[in-house]
């Protein structure tokens, strides 16, 4: 194991448990992993986070940076995605990136972040899944 791995994975966790009281009031629950759910009338929401280069081996440096999916599935039809290839890509309406890292060691914009996914949540996933349904 890394010498960052675990300082790594502790910080995954205490994100991902934000982040389930970020979404908590808009019907998400915590599913397996770092998946959140949402049953919406037939339809099923789903949002994904998964830190970046985590299939790559051990991390190399205490840094986080997240990625973001978000997927909508009504009944048995496919599911329809917006991967973290595409909202990696999205700007807030600022014109600004969404910041979505933070060192898991120092805790260094571990708020911002968090904020941040507060607003990729509400500027992003929640017109998002309007759309789908």
């Amino acid at each position: 194991m890394g010498e960052h791995s675990a300082v790594v994975a502790e910080g995954m966790k205490r994100v991902c448990s934000a982040f389930t009281t970020i979404v908590h009031p808009l019907g998400f629950k915590r599913g397996n992993g770092r998946v959140w759910v949402r049953q919406h009338g037939e339809t099923e929401e789903r949002i994904y986070i998964s830190r970046s280069g985590n299939s790559y081996g051990a991390p190399r440096t205490p840094s986080i940076d997240l990625q973001l999916g978000l997927a909508s599935r009504r009944g048995i039809d496919d599911p329809v995605h917006l991967d973290h290839h595409t909202t990696g890509k999205l700007r807030r309406p600022t014109g600004y990136c969404y910041h979505h890292r933070f060192n898991a060691q120092t805790g260094s914009t571990y708020d911002r972040c968090l904020e941040e996914l507060a607003l990729f949540t509400s500027e992003v996933a929640e017109p998002w899944f309007a759309e789908q349904r």
